[in-house]
């Protein structure tokens, strides 16, 4: 692959994970989420709150498709 070739993959890749970011936060936390996420807009000084398990929640999922793209069936895009 050339150089633009992985330029425009990140470039595309970035501005993509931009809208999974800002949809996760507009119609997952400010949605069904809402219940961890309210604990975000309280100020209660510092700590642990309900909000820091999306990142736990989010990081999980994450593992699993690596976990998945490693040790699960092959797939091949011809």
């Amino acid at each position: 692959m050339n150089v633009m070739a992985r330029f425009l993959v990140v470039v595309v890749s970035f501005l993509a994970m931009e809208l999974v970011s800002y949809a996760a936060h507009r119609w997952l936390m400010h949605g069904a989420g809402m219940v961890w996420h309210r604990s975000h807009h309280r100020s209660r000084g510092r700590g642990w709150e309900a909000n820091d398990l999306f990142p736990a929640l989010f990081s999980l999922v994450g593992f699993s498709v690596f976990l998945l793209s490693a040790v699960g069936p092959r797939w091949e895009l011809r």
